[in-house]
């Protein structure tokens, strides 16, 4: 019998039947040797589909802890980030198909900071997806040597479903550090995206950044990055969750599993 090794009902199913028929005993007679025989490879067969059964299950117990555990942290972290709710203003340069350019403006700090972002299309795996580059300008909007900056090797696409994002691991160190001009950045990709979010993107990215921080070590892919994705109805509940009293949560994928995101 061959079994596919990626797939938990298929060894489920055959533990299943393993144990079936270590417990059926047999109805013909046999000779003492031979009994005592079939009765050890019977146990032994047993315990193997115990084994089994224990692949199958322990991975998944675990992981629904893991996300209890994360979900319970997180909310004890996020009650002092809602003073980040700010206005995030957007002045659009180009708007095309295959390039968006943008100046972002926010009060960071008691300062009024712009930035100016650049989305452009790339092929990544057969699949079209916008790169970016966020960074600090002054008020001539010219950019310094000393300018923040965020998209190293990241990038985004939307389907009919909604957002996700990837995030190389310099963008995803940045985001755990939790500046807040980190946190005006990425919330200006998702106003571009989805521009009724406004003024509460940051306070979603700042939480979503806790998160991250989280389950870094159990989500983020083999090169260090990470993976983001939200569906367009979450996006619509952030300015409203924001502003609703008590908390509220909004469930998003990163890596492998959906998360909580209290807001």
């Amino acid at each position: 019998m061959r079994l596919n090794s990626s797939c938990p009902k298929a060894w489920l199913c055959f533990a299943l039947i393993s144990i079936k028929a270590c417990v059926i005993l047999p109805q013909n007679k046999y000779k003492r040797g031979k009994k005592m025989k079939n009765n050890r490879i019977r146990i032994a067969s047993l315990l193997m589909a115990m084994l089994i059964l224990s692949m199958v299950f322990v991975p998944a117990v675990s992981a629904k802890a893991e996300v209890s555990n994360v979900e319970k942290e997180v909310e004890k972290k996020v009650k002092d980030i809602t003073d980040l709710s700010q206005d995030l203003e957007i002045e659009w340069v180009t708007n095309t198909e295959s390039q968006k350019e943008y100046y972002a403006t926010a009060q960071i700090d008691g300062e009024y900071k712009t930035y100016f972002a650049s989305h452009w299309q790339e092929e990544i795996d057969g699949k079209a997806v916008w790169r970016f580059n966020i960074v600090e300008v002054n008020e001539e909007k010219s950019i310094t040597a000393s300018s923040i900056s965020f998209g190293k090797g990241s990038y985004y696409w939307t389907d009919s479903s909604g957002l996700h994002l990837h995030f190389s691991s310099t963008d995803k160190q940045s985001i755990k550090e939790m500046s807040q001009a980190t946190m005006v950045l990425v919330a200006a990709i998702i106003v571009a995206v989805c521009p009724p979010v406004g003024a509460y993107a940051t306070v979603f990215i700042a939480a979503l950044a806790i998160v991250i921080i989280a389950v870094d070590y159990i989500e983020s892919n083999s090169d260090g990055s990470i993976d983001v994705y939200i569906s367009y109805t979450q996006l619509a509940l952030i300015p409203v969750y924001v502003l609703k009293s008590g908390t509220q949560y909004l469930s998003v994928k990163i890596g492998s599993h959906y998360y909580k995101v209290p807001l």
